[in-house]
This record gives C-alpha cells, structure tokens and sequence, in this order.
C-alpha cells in the first residue's frame, strides 16, 4: 500500500469525471458472487469488452463533485481489502495439505505429512478442544498425530514444498525421518533404530543412526 501511495503521487491526474462500477467475482465457485465495488474514470474503456465500452454505459456517474468521488475511491479500496482477507482467512488455509518426504536411497515414501488446519478432520487426527491445527505424520514409524499452537505459517511452508529442513526446524520431531546433519531424508528401513527403555521398564524414546552414521532422538 506504500509502494501504492508512492506511485499514485508521481502519476499525472485524470481530467475526468469519477464514477462507481460494481465487478463481479466469485468465491469458491458461481454460486457464490461477490460484488465489489470500484471508483473509475467515466470515460476510461473497459480493458476486455467487444465491442470497446466505456464506465459510463454501465456505472453511476459521479456529479456532486469531489467529496462524493472520494467517498466512492473510500469504498473501493474497503471492498478490495476485505476480497483479501476472505482470501487470506478462507482460502489456502482451509485446506489440507499434504507433504511427501522420498528417501535419499530407494526413492520411496520416507514419510508423509499433513496439515489439518483448525475445525477440519483427517483419517489420522482428531478434532483438539479449542480449535488447534493438527499434524498427522504417517509411514515412517507408525501414524503420529501433533498439536500445531505456534510457528504454523513455517509448518505449512515446509509441507506443501517437502521442505524436510524447514520442518525440522519447527520441531526436530516432526521430522523423524530426517537427518540435519546431511540434510538427507530416509525411510524407516534405511535408519539404525534403538528403543530406550527407562529403569522401571517403560518405553522412553527411540534413538536412530542415519546411513552415514549420524545419531538423533527420533520419538521421545
């Protein structure tokens, strides 16, 4: 919006009456329109219509003079902020997303992750008290299934690009299968795996040794 500003200011001013167009788009799909609203010049073409139409065959002009045409830019730029955050807000983070993590030496799944956001249900997890986002980690030791309260822009980032590092730098255990230290990605079958029981008995954590030798607590 500054960048916006900044230019607007070094543009030359139109010579021409404002008027108020009204656009249709649609959320989702056609059964849902949404109308928004935009100051234009009266006399400016549309940029695709055939034959060539101006703003004036389909707009209200303005003609109470300059208060007016501000009110009308005023609820232009309203109506495009809110398209952005109905796009923000209900958009890509409604959707699950789902990561495939291959293994550096067979090619096979190491794993996959998803991202169930807030109010949404997986196979794998289920709804937490309060609304939280999910995590659901399968095909590498089991099905895993984690709370996601912070950091859940990088999270998301990591899985819909296979980011295995981004990942794991959220929280080494979200990434079980995957070795910082050579930055490689491996299948179950490919690590070293040692459960540590505690003194009473009692499972503790799970340690593994990556293909080149690399120690790292897995489960805990």
């Amino acid at each position: 919006m500054l960048f916006q500003s900044w230019a607007l200011q070094r543009l030359d001013a139109l010579r021409e009456p404002v008027a108020y167009d009204d656009f249709e788009s649609f959320a989702y799909s056609q059964d849902l329109p949404l109308g928004m609203g935009t100051a234009v010049g009266q006399d400016s073409c549309f940029l695709k219509s055939d034959p060539p139409c101006t703003h004036s065959d389909t707009a209200h002009s303005n003609e109470t003079g300059p208060q007016d045409s501000h009110h009308h830019a005023v609820i232009g730029v309203a109506s495009g902020i809110i398209l952005v955050l109905i796009w923000r807000f209900r958009g890509p983070r409604r959707s699950v997303l789902e990561g495939l993590f291959q293994c550096e030496i067979c090619k096979e799944p190491a794993a996959v992750v998803h991202y169930v956001p807030k109010g949404m249900t997986h196979p794998l997890v289920e709804r937490v008290r309060g609304g939280a986002a999910r995590l659901a980690i399968s095909g590498f030791s089991g099905n895993m299934a984690e709370t996601v309260t912070a950091n859940g822009g990088e999270v998301r980032q990591a899985i819909a690009f296979s980011d295995a590092e981004g990942l794991w730098r959220v929280n080494p255990l979200w990434a079980p299968f995957y070795c910082h230290e050579c930055r490689k990605s491996y299948c179950k079958d490919h690590w070293t795996l040692r459960e540590v029981l505690a003194n009473d008995g009692w499972y503790e954590r799970t340690e593994g040794r990556c293909p080149d030798g690399h120690s790292r607590i897995l489960d805990d």
